[in-house]
């Protein structure tokens, strides 16, 4: 992978004679290629950060994440990008609650930090598709409200996944 992002456009997909899905398909398969080993660490338990300053595609691995966690979770994880060279996962299984609070502030700080800031808002990521999640700190309590959607609050309450809806 170079160090260049080039933006996409219809003209380059003519000139390269591709669809749209071939080139994200090769572009897919070029990323894993350079992403194998994963550079995960561990700060805490059940955190994980892949943080590379001389890398500007540490945020595009949210897309083969699949391919970089293994074992892959059940239930799936949580996953932030708060820049373009930070990527940031925990797993989904009874104790995140517990850890999404603590984590939401660090994922909001490296955000602030910069540079190349991204989103710092939490998504689920049930190794198919991705869901966004809103959650509210309460600044008196601590406590985590808001929304979880329908699917991630049955997979946290009964241990297993139902199927997405169209």
């Amino acid at each position: 992978l170079g160090r260049a992002l080039v933006f996409l456009n219809e003209q380059n997909l003519i000139t390269w004679g591709k669809s749209l899905g071939q080139v994200f398909e090769l572009a897919q398969e070029t990323l894993l290629k350079t992403s194998l080993p994963a550079k995960w660490r561990q700060p805490v338990p059940n955190v994980f950060f892949w943080e590379q300053q001389d890398d500007s595609h540490v945020s595009d691995r949210a897309l083969i994440l699949k391919d970089l966690i293994e074992p892959w979770p059940e239930l799936g994880v949580i996953v932030m990008v708060p820049r373009r060279d930070t990527l940031i996962y925990t797993p989904v299984d009874g104790f995140l609650l517990q850890r999404l609070g603590g984590l939401l502030h660090l994922t909001y700080d490296k955000w602030l930090e910069g540079p190349w800031p991204c989103a710092p808002s939490p998504l689920w990521f049930d190794g198919v598709s991705f869901e966004p999640i809103q959650l509210h700190q309460d600044e008196s309590s601590g406590r985590l409200t808001g929304g979880l959607s329908p699917r991630l609050a049955h997979a946290l309450e009964h241990g297993t996944l139902i199927p997405r809806n169209g």
